[in-house]
């Protein structure tokens, strides 16, 4: 978990890497396991995934690589929906693969 602490609970700030709005710093209501209410909690769509976006990054939720094969001038990805009856399965070529997964596990 990350949240922000500031000297005085609920105080907006600028985060280093977002500058477009300020967001507020923990209120200190305790709520950060369901969910932070006011925006304190530094989730990934306040940070990484919104920049990566920010750069032509195609985020897809809910769906997990099956294969990863290199390819001449980068990768041929294989994936799966996770949800769902139907889980059709698609492919993507990309330049670069950045992998948030245990390596091996679904390959």
């Amino acid at each position: 978990m990350s949240a922000s602490f500031l000297e005085s609970p609920g105080k907006r700030f600028r985060t280093r890497i977002l500058t477009e709005e300020a967001r507020p710093g923990c209120t200190l209501c305790s709520a950060c396991m369901t969910g932070c209410r006011d925006g304190g909690k530094n989730t990934l769509d306040k940070n990484y995934l919104y920049l990566a976006e920010q750069m032509g990054v195609q985020v897809l939720s809910e769906t997990g690589v099956v294969a990863v094969r290199p390819q001449s001038g980068g990768y041929t990805l294989r994936a799966r929906k996770s949800r769902g009856f139907r889980k059709p399965t698609r492919r993507f070529h990309s330049r670069g693969v950045a992998r948030s997964d245990n390596l091996g596990l679904y390959l």
